[in-house]
C-alpha cells in the first residue's frame, strides 16, 4: 500500500492539480496547487521522520522542491497584504505564467516520485542500525571544537562558510561538510543514551551546536533539524510513541522559531554596523538592538521578509517561458557546473570561470539576473527547457544514490553513514544550484577519507557491545 501511494496515488494527485491549474491559470488555482504540493511535501516528510518510512534521494528532492516552491507560494499568498491584486501581480509577474510554472513543478515532481519509488532502492535497509561506542564521543567532541574554531578564525560567520575571492579555505571546506552530519549524529547520541554523565555531555554538545547553527541561516537550521530527526531512527527498532513524537516536534519547532528570530536580529545588527566585525560582536550588537526597545520594528521587518522571501517561483517562471520561445543552453550549464566542481589545485585558471547559472541564463535568454533562487529545476530549464526540468532531478537522485552505494562498499560503516547524512542534507536543499550538488558529492567522497582516521580509534562500548551491521541493500 505504501509503495502504491508513492508511485501512483500521490503522483496522480499532483498531476490532477497540475492539469487543472494549467487549464485555469488564475490566482485561486495557484493557491490550490500550492496547497496540494505543500500537503504532499509535508506528508512525505512526516512519513520519513515520523513514521520511519524508507529514505530515497528522489523523494527527498521531491520534498525539497515542493516545500521550497509550494509552501513558499502558500505562505506569501496567505500573508502578503496586496488588496485586490493577485499574488503574481504583487511581485510584478504575469499570473498565468506563475500558475503555469506551478503546474509544471507539480507534474515534474509527480514523475520523480513515481520513478524513485519504482527504481531507487532505499538509502538505508529496513534493518539498518547504527551502534555507539567511544568513537562517537570523539567525533562529537572534535567536531564541536572544530566549529568553535571556525567561528573564532572567521571561517564560519553570518550565513555560513566564509568565501575569500570565490574560494573557501581547507578548514572552511571541512566545516561545510562536517556541520550537518555532526548535528545529526549528536541528536542520535542524545536520544539513544539513557542517563549518566555521557547523556549530559551530549545534551550540552547538542545545545552548543544549535546555538552555533543560528548565524548560518534559517534554512541551514531547518535542514539540520530535519537531518537530526532522520538520524535518530538509526537505533530503535520501534517507532516512538505518538506523544513523544509530538513533544520532540514541538521542541524543534519552538527552537527553529526562536533561532530564526535571533538570526534576523543578528542580521539587522550587522547591517547597521556596516563593518566587518566578528560573530561575537554581531551577537552583542543584536542583544543591544533587542534591549534598545526597537524589537517591534525588527519583528515587523522580519514579518515582511517572511511574506516576500518565500516567493521564489518567479525566476523559474521566466526560465520556463523563455525556454518555450528560444533555444536553451543545451547542456552548457551542466558542463560549467562540472567545471566548478573541479578542485582549484587541478585547474590553474579556474578563477576565470567563477560565474553562475544566472549568467548563462542571461546570455542564452537575454535576462539581466544577478542572484536568484537556483534549483535543479532552474538548472534543467536553462539547459533543456521542460525536458531538463523533468530529467535533471532524476539524474541527480541517481547520482546521489550511486555515491552512497560507493561509500557503503568502500568505507567503514560509521564513516559511510556520516558521509551519506551529508548527501541527504544536500538533497534536502531547495536553493542549491547544480554545481553545489556536484560539490556536495565531491566533498562526501573526499572527507570520508578524513573521517576514516577518527574511526580508526580502537572501539570499546559503554552500554552494550557493538553488533554486526546488516549489509547495505
Amino acid at each position: 500500500m505504501t509503495r502504491r501511494l508513492y508511485w501512483l496515488y500521490l503522483p496522480l494527485l499532483l498531476c490532477s492539480a497540475a492539469v487543472v491549474t494549467w487549464i485555469f491559470p488564475n490566482d485561486l488555482m495557484l493557491l490550490v496547487s500550492g496547497l496540494v504540493g505543500s500537503f504532499v511535501a509535508l506528508y512525505s516528510l512526516w512519513g520519513i521522520i515520523g513514521r520511519r518510512g524508507p529514505v530515497r534521494f528522489s523523494h527527498l528532492l521531491c520534498i525539497s522542491h515542493l516545500g521550497g516552491y509550494s509552501v513558499g507560494v502558500v505562505n506569501s499568498w496567505l500573508t502578503l497584504p496586496r488588496g485586490d491584486m493577485t499574488l503574481a501581480a504583487a511581485f510584478g509577474r504575469d499570473p498565468e505564467a506563475i500558475s503555469t510554472v506551478m503546474a509544471a513543478i507539480l507534474f515534474c515532481t509527480a514523475v520523480l516520485y513515481s520513478v524513485g519509488e519504482l527504481w531507487e532502492p532505499p538509502v538505508f535497509a529496513s534493518d539498518f542500525r547504527l551502534y555507539l561506542d567511544n568513537r562517537a564521543i570523539v567525533f562529537v567532541a572534535l567536531g564541536t571544537g572544530l566549529v568553535i574554531t571556525g567561528y573564532f578564525t572567521g571561517q564560519l560567520g553570518l550565513n555560513g562558510i566564509a568565501h575569500f575571492g570565490g574560494h573557501i579555505s581547507v578548514l572552511g571546506g571541512v566545516l561545510g561538510f562536517i556541520v550537518p552530519p555532526l548535528f545529526a549524529i549528536t541528536c542520535f547520541c542524545f536520544t539513544h543514551w539513557r542517563k549518566g554523565f555521557i547523556k549530559w555531555f551530549f545534551s550540552l554538545m547538542l545545545a552548543v551546536q544549535f546555538v552555533m547553527l543560528i548565524p548560518t541561516g534559517r534554512r541551514s537550521m531547518l535542514y539540520c533539524v530535519v537531518l537530526g530527526f532522520i538520524a535518530v531512527r538509526f537505533w530503535e527498532k520501534k517507532r516512538w510513541a505518538f506523544t513523544r513524537r509530538v513533544i520532540y516536534t514541538s521542541i524543534a519547532i519552538a527552537a527553529l522559531v526562536t533561532g530564526s528570530t535571533v538570526f534576523y536580529y543578528i542580521r539587522i545588527a550587522s547591517w547597521q554596523r556596516h563593518s566587518a566585525i566578528s560573530i561575537v560582536d554581531k551577537a552583542s550588537a543584536a542583544m543591544a538592538l533587542y534591549e534598545s526597545g526597537k524589537g517591534g520594528e525588527v519583528n515587523d521587518a522580519l514579518r515582511t521578509n517572511l511574506e516576500k522571501r518565500t516567493f521564489v517561483i518567479g525566476y523559474i517562471s521566466d526560465l520556463l517561458d523563455a525556454s518555450t520561445r528560444m533555444k536553451p543552453a543545451l547542456g552548457e550549464n551542466a558542463f560549467h557546473s562540472l567545471q566548478l566542481a573541479t578542485p582549484s589545485a587541478l585547474w590553474e585558471n579556474k578563477d576565470q570561470f567563477l560565474y553562475g547559472e544566472e549568467q548563462i541564463a542571461d546570455k542564452v535568454f537575454g535576462f539581466n539576473y544577478n542572484d536568484e533562487a537556483n534549483s535543479l529545476y532552474s538548472a534543467g530549464l536553462v539547459d533543456f527547457g521542460i525536458w531538463g526540468m523533468i530529467t535533471y532531478p532524476i539524474l541527480m537522485a541517481a547520482l546521489y544514490w550511486l555515491t552512497a552505494y560507493t561509500l557503503r562498499k568502500l568505507c567503514p560503516h560509521d564513516v559511510s553513514t556520516i558521509a551519506i547524512l551529508y548527501l541527504i542534507f544536500g538533497a534536502l536543499q531547495t536553493e542549491w544550484e547544480l554545481s553545489t550538488h556536484f560539490l556536495a558529492i565531491r566533498g562526501a567522497l573526499l572527507f570520508a577519507a578524513g573521517l576514516w582516521i577518527i574511526f580508526k580509534v580502537p572501539a570499546f562500548g559503554f552500554a552494550h557491545r557493538r553488533q554486526e551491521i546488516p549489509e547495505y541493500s
